[in-house]
């Protein structure tokens, strides 16, 4: 299975790439993962190429083919039906699709529902902040360690911190205290989000039936985004 993949964004609270994979066969739905990154780009890359989800479109793919050459047969077959009928296809459908998918394919689905609701939580906690902000979160933090860490005789230079103060009337330190303050909670958060992930992960691995894995969902709680 061949496939293409984009690097649609980069999340600075958990360092882990937001990466769309599209199947080169147009049947198949592209996934979106969160993959971390490695020390070099060329570790990234093979950790991006690592993840894609080829089994899980090759398993589609074949389910996909058997049905096509079912319909094919059945061309030009005429017939009558009822409402009832209908009825009872449509709950007899519904049930067979559940219970014919693999476990794999059932725990590749709640990996997918549980990472979306990772990402949900953690863009809960970004909501407030508008983008062009958030990506100035790690200067930030890193110009405020550097002057607290350094004495009050051999400042380091903080240009963004000073651009700041430029047109928000505030002591410096005070700002400095803020700036870690709220990069410290983010720091919790995000190591608290992660585990939960992780957990999940750790869940799903272990499940041995389609019903434990269609029941693994994403708990949503209140997120305080500061």
């Amino acid at each position: 299975m061949n496939y293409t993949y984009l690097i649609d964004n980069y999340n600075t609270v958990d360092d882990l790439l937001g990466v769309v994979y599209t199947p080169d066969d147009e049947s198949l739905s592209p996934t979106f993962l969160r993959v971390r990154p490695g020390d070099t780009a060329e570790e990234t890359i093979r950790n991006i190429k690592a993840m894609a989800p080829v089994e899980v479109w090759e398993l589609e793919l074949e389910r996909i083919q058997s049905r096509n050459e079912q319909v094919a047969a059945l061309i030009g077959t005429a017939g009558q039906g009822e409402k009832v009928e209908t009825e009872a296809g449509r709950a007899e459908i519904t049930e067979v699709n559940r219970l014919s998918r693999t476990l794999e394919e059932a725990k590749a689905s709640a990996l997918s529902r549980i990472n979306r609701g990772y990402q949900e939580a953690m863009n809960q906690a970004l909501s407030s902040y508008p983008i062009e902000e958030t990506i100035t979160f790690d200067k930030q933090e890193r110009e405020a360690r550097a002057w607290i860490e350094s004495s009050s005789l051999n400042r380091p230079e903080t240009p963004y911190l000073d651009a700041l103060l430029s047109t928000r009337p505030m002591d410096k330190g005070e700002l400095v205290s803020r700036v870690i303050a709220k990069a410290d909670a983010f720091v919790a958060l995000s190591g608290a989000m992660t585990g939960k992930r992780q957990a999940y992960e750790d869940q799903i691995e272990l499940v041995t039936t389609l019903d434990e894995a269609d029941a693994i969902v994403w708990e949503h709680e209140a997120v305080n985004n500061g």
